[in-house]
């Protein structure tokens, strides 16, 4: 596969997740929005993102944990999650929240931990 058809392969979804994410937050309000608690959709939002930011830091190492991919997720999710209630201010409607962005990164935290249990999982169920 060419080098950019290996980008578009892996950082196209993430990327395409983030501009959905921000156009989303552009929306002053949604109509027809199913009756789902507004942190459970953060925590999920987040929780993809988290894995799609992974996935396109890790390639083919996709079930290994490097320390330097984590933290790159955390930091890039947390201050993407910070920039998003940031540029919901500028939304009529809409309102930063303190307690969204703490849904988000919750959800960037739950996703990194799944990949640490799935990674390990992984290394057991290849040495069996």
């Amino acid at each position: 596969m060419k080098s950019s058809g290996r980008f578009v392969f892996y950082w196209g979804p993430f990327l395409c997740f983030a501009g959905l994410i921000f156009y989303l937050s552009s929306i002053s309000t949604f109509p027809g929005a199913p009756d789902i608690s507004d942190k459970a959709v953060h925590l999920a939002e987040y929780s993809v993102f988290a894995l799609l930011h992974w996935r396109a830091l890790a390639k083919k190492r996709f079930w290994t944990v490097e320390r330097s991919r984590t933290m790159t997720v955390f930091w890039v999710g947390a201050a993407y999650a910070a920039s998003d209630e940031i540029h919901q201010m500028f939304v009529p409607g809409r309102n930063p929240s303190v307690y969204d962005w703490i849904a988000d990164v919750t959800g960037i935290l739950g996703m990194i931990t799944l990949m640490f249990i799935g990674t390990k999982w992984m290394k057991k169920t290849v040495k069996a």
